[in-house]
């Protein structure tokens, strides 16, 4: 049978293959244009607000979701994943996360601020790292290591927020994937975060001055914006306001165009927020809230949302006229851990509002197990699935394109081992925009029990395949996968196989953007564009 023209001999591109795997994994995190498409078949999917599929296909496409179903057929150009015993879920949203900031998901308290008497301009800066003009995408700081983390815990969008300080500046929305902030920003200037803050050795040091401080500044801010729509209509009747980037950047906060999050974790500090909100006519929220279930009727008057932080660590306010540090419980009761864990079953009780977020937890491995623990305290199971998924995208405004698994929303989804709220359910995979990212763990055994069978007989979705006897690493049986032709593992274990959307470099001849390389028997048959 004759071959098609872009043919080229095997010889000639013996080289050009052994060059072209250096380069697929760069080819792999092209835009969301070049995204493969795949097909995960046979599994489960679980979204807010739909019928449970037991054993379905969703198929994903230039990094939206094309179709799913129960009689959804694997199309022939898809890269094709048996989903045995997996759950999959939307992408986990974070309405309020730590990642990016400088020291990883430790919280900063640095305590600093410029000088000068209380109300002076030098004051009211505090430091160039924060304030209401600073925005979380000038100092959101990404690395492999912050994305794993995220990733490990199945979140695919976040919230981020700078910190420290009592104005802290304004968070972005963002896509937890690869590639410049400007592709996966989803929304810039959410919203301005506060803090009950004392800096130490320059006002405002006490709780009392902090109040004040907040209240000064919001009243400055409605003035300014007075003053200046007064110059603009009457320019010839008056001075020109002096120009100020933090009393600008509190603008839209002023007008209520714009979300005030106060963090407040303890029973305190969540109705001074409350008073504030309500006193400065603020569209505000409540960030952290360990506490929030005591005072469960006054967020129910107020109708505020919560973003409930899934730190469960018990929280005290500092001590004294200003000093004490104040944070996690050192070594809190049981009775004061029982609340933490039953905090977010209570607030739902009481009609309550809240979403999850991540805000002052450490380590992201804890995340998936204080969800459960929560459930475990009488939260209902759909409750927490929505509350990190549909709930926070609606709260931050971008639930048009992600919180739940429906065609045409963005490819933002996640994989689980069995159900999420088993307690030995681990995430397996996840989908940011259509970017395929397998969870590796820290210490692969040599076979890991699934639940279903794997490909070629193993033993499900968590399943790994010894490369050799001496070494140490395992290759995850889904990753081979992702590398493979639609159908078929890679070449001894079948005669043919093709390795798909590759950027080749032929050494010879022109280099192929997308294109698609095929083996029999262990030599290069045919190499040309995908579409031919």
């Amino acid at each position: 049978m004759s071959k098609p023209s872009f043919l080229m001999s095997r010889g000639a591109f013996l080289v050009s293959w052994i060059v072209m795997l250096g380069v697929l994994t760069v080819a792999a995190r092209a835009s969301a244009a070049h995204t493969p498409g795949y097909a995960i078949v046979k599994a489960r999917i679980v979204s807010p607000g739909a019928a449970t599929v037991e054993s379905g296909t969703i198929v994903l496409r230039k990094g939206r979701i094309a179709a799913l179903g129960s009689d959804v057929a694997a199309p022939p150009d898809c890269i094709v994943i048996d989903g045995s015993g997996w759950t999959l879920y939307p992408g986990f949203v974070d309405g309020h996360s730590n990642l990016g900031r400088p020291q990883g998901n430790q919280r900063q308290r640095p305590g600093r601020g410029a000088g000068g008497p209380p109300g002076s301009a030098a004051q009211r800066s505090q430091t160039a790292e924060s304030g209401p003009q600073t925005r979380a995408l000038t100092a959101f700081t990404s690395d492999a290591a912050v994305l794993r983390a995220a990733h490990g815990a199945g979140l695919t969008v976040a919230a981020i927020a700078p910190d420290g300080g009592i104005f802290q500046g304004q968070s972005a929305v963002i896509a937890l994937r690869e590639g410049p902030l400007s592709e996966r920003t989803l929304r810039d200037g959410w919203s301005q975060h506060l803090a009950f803050e004392r800096l130490r050795g320059r006002y405002p040091g006490t709780l009392m001055g902090a109040l004040a401080h907040i209240r000064q500044r919001f009243e400055d801010a409605d003035w300014y914006q007075r003053a200046w729509e007064h110059f603009r209509s009457y320019p010839a009747k008056g001075g020109r306001p002096e120009h100020d980037l933090d009393l600008e950047a509190l603008g839209p906060a002023v007008r209520g165009q714009q979300a005030v999050v106060f963090e407040a974790w303890t029973e305190n500090e969540i109705l001074r927020a409350l008073k504030l909100g309500a006193e400065l006519n603020l569209l505000s929220l409540i960030s952290g809230g360990v506490e929030a279930w005591r005072v469960a009727k006054h967020l129910k008057r107020a109708d505020r949302t919560v973003v409930l932080s899934l730190d469960l660590r018990p929280k005290q306010e500092p001590a004294g006229f200003g000093g004490g540090a104040g944070g996690a419980v050192e070594n809190p009761s049981p009775a004061d851990q029982e609340d933490a864990r039953s905090n977010a079953a209570r607030l739902h009780e009481s009609g309550v509002r809240f979403v999850f977020g991540s805000l002052d937890l450490e380590d992201l491995s804890r995340l998936l197990p204080n969800l459960r623990a929560a459930v475990e305290a009488g939260l209902p199971r759909d409750v927490a699935l929505e509350a990190l998924t549909i709930g926070p995208a609606r709260l931050l405004g971008i639930d048009g394109s992600t919180g739940t698994l429906e065609v045409g929303k963005a490819a933002n989804l996640v994989a689980i081992n069995g159900d999420l709220f088993e307690s030995d359910s681990q995430v397996a995979a996840v989908w940011v925009d259509g970017e395929y990212h397998a969870i590796e763990r820290s210490r692969p055994q040599r076979q890991m029990t699934g639940r279903g069978p794997g490909p070629r007989g193993r033993r499900g979705p968590g399943a790994r395949a010894a490369v050799s006897e001496s070494e140490e690493e395992q290759i995850d049986s889904r990753e081979l996968l992702s590398k493979r032709a639609p159908h078929g593992p890679l070449w001894p274990e079948a005669d043919v196989t093709a390795v798909r959307n590759a950027t080749i470099l032929t050494a010879n001849g022109a280099t192929i953007a997308a294109g698609t390389v095929v083996i029999r028997g262990g030599k290069i048959e045919a190499i040309g564009p995908d579409g031919d």
